[in-house]
């Protein structure tokens, strides 16, 4: 699934950090930036990082939403917010 992420910066203003995508295995989580949004001058993460997330990484993750899917995640066990919300994904119709 592919997520919008943006980051609320200590003054309190949201910046975009793109579109990841989140993969689960048994023993880990990965959160993967695919692509950039805009211009992307004030992303702090490159296209094709990928970051270990969860509780045992350093990099936990919290406010768990069930009802919209969206969660934010904590780089660095930094004070800065990452929201992933989640990207609605429409098949095209056939023709």
């Amino acid at each position: 699934m592919k997520y919008k992420v943006y980051y609320i910066s200590g003054s309190g203003e949201e910046y975009s950090d793109g579109i990841w995508t989140i993969k689960t295995t048994p023993k880990r989580t990965i959160a993967e930036k695919v692509a950039e949004i805009g211009a992307g001058i004030y992303a702090n993460h490159e296209v094709g990082e990928k970051i270990k997330i969860g509780l045992s990484t350093g990099n936990p993750i919290k406010d768990e939403d069930v009802v919209d899917g969206s969660f934010t995640v904590y780089f660095k066990q930094a004070g800065t917010p990452y929201i992933f919300e989640p990207m609605i994904e429409r098949e095209t119709p056939k023709l």
